[in-house]
């Protein structure tokens, strides 16, 4: 890795609603290769934003530029064995132009130390089966695959 590229991790607040939810955008399109409406996404990520009890979302700014280079919330599940929290780390995404800079690997720790300092017993997150990168970052930050599968089942339900 080179030079550390000069970001700051903050949560996300009103002005940057927009400029997410076109991230969000970019990942289903690149991940997934789906096209999601745009009110809708900006109606989720404003959602996030007035309930902070369903989790939090952060942005990674560039630190001279103030430029959004990548975007991540996490979300809770709690766990009635373990007596705890998981916190679920989603919607990642880094801007091409800023991957392989050590932006993921810096906003993963970001979140684990916040995770900790809050008693958070974990955390966990889900791939695509196919975006091996993703999971190969995953790995160097420490994480191991679960020994379980994620099954859903989705209801239409339109905002």
């Amino acid at each position: 890795m080179q030079n550390k590229l000069p970001i700051i991790i903050r949560k996300l607040s009103q002005n940057d609603v927009i400029q997410i939810a076109d991230l969000n955008i970019s990942i289903a399109k690149e991940t997934e290769n789906i096209d999601l409406p745009k009110e809708k996404i900006q109606n989720g990520v404003q959602q996030m934003l007035d309930n902070p009890e369903l989790g939090q979302y952060f942005v990674v700014e560039h630190e001279e530029t103030q430029e959004i280079v990548a975007c991540f919330m996490n979300t809770y599940e709690w766990d009635e064995i373990k007596n705890g929290l998981i916190w679920w780390i989603q919607s990642v995404y880094v801007k091409t132009q800023f991957r392989r800079k050590g932006v993921y690997s810096r906003m993963h720790n970001f979140l684990k130390e916040l995770a900790i300092k809050n008693g958070a017993l974990g955390l966990k997150l889900y791939v695509e089966k196919k975006n091996y990168r993703a999971q190969q970052a995953y790995k160097k930050m420490g994480m191991i695959p679960s020994d379980t599968y994620f099954f859903e089942e989705t209801f239409n339900k339109t905002n």
